[in-house]
């Protein structure tokens, strides 16, 4: 660099800053790193199954996850095998059926319509009913 070109820096960094500058040089290199090492480090070894453990979960995950879906579609079917042997067993009653009364003097007709409801087995309520009708309706009478 020429003097005066570092007359010139000098008085540009000492009016900017405020100090004197006596010198300029050029910058400062430092000295090269070694290259890296190219192989495996000890670190890496240790992970060096991790992707076919990963695969070989992700199969696991599929096998089960398809057998699950499996087990909902037989559960599904049996369940809508279930609903229409039920709706089979149930009859519809029909809706009208003509009632005479006896004591009337008209002996007029009248017209009822039959309600049947299902009740659960585990109720007391209806083991109860269940019982007193079965006793109304044996041959036995008793």
């Amino acid at each position: 660099m020429s003097r005066e070109g570092s007359k010139g820096i000098s008085y540009y960094v000492s009016s900017t800053l405020g100090v004197k500058a006596t010198e300029v040089r050029k910058p400062i290199t430092r000295a090269p790193l070694p290259p890296q090492p190219v192989g495996p480090v000890e670190g890496e070894q240790q992970w060096a199954a991790f992707p076919a453990a990963l695969v070989a979960l992700a199969c696991l995950i599929f096998i089960v996850s398809s057998a699950g879906v499996c087990y909902i579609c037989y559960k599904w079917s049996r369940y809508n095998s279930y609903k229409d042997q039920v709706q089979r067993v149930v009859m519809p009653p029909r809706s009208y059926e003509p009632v005479y009364m006896d004591h009337s003097p008209s002996l007029k007709q009248y017209e009822t319509q039959v309600y049947i409801i299902c009740c659960p087995s585990c109720d007391p309520v209806y083991n109860l009913f269940k019982s007193y009708y079965k006793s109304l309706f044996s041959p036995s009478g008793s």
